[in-house]
């Protein structure tokens, strides 16, 4: 939503909408998992073939990235969560 539609809100409204989206956010992701392996059973029952690459070469061809630009953009802690998922 656009901050001055968000801003000329009530106060409490404000605070209501954070608070729903907050909780939305939660069940979206307690959810998204169970959700997510039912729709990938639904396809495999299809005949869809699901594969997972070995992620190492990825993860390698990215480094000099990381170590050129990560001081550069202040992108240290996005970089952090990326090697960490």
């Amino acid at each position: 939503m656009r901050d001055r539609w968000f801003n000329g809100l009530p106060k409490d409204v404000q605070q209501a909408i954070l608070d729903a989206a907050r909780d939305s956010l939660a069940w979206q992701r307690a959810e998204s998992p169970a959700s997510e392996k039912a729709f990938e059973q639904k396809m495999k029952d299809a005949g869809v073939t699901f594969t997972s690459p070995d992620v190492g070469p990825f993860r390698s061809a990215v480094e000099p990235f990381y170590k050129e630009y990560g001081d550069k953009i202040n992108a240290n802690e996005v970089i952090k969560r990326i090697r960490e998922a």
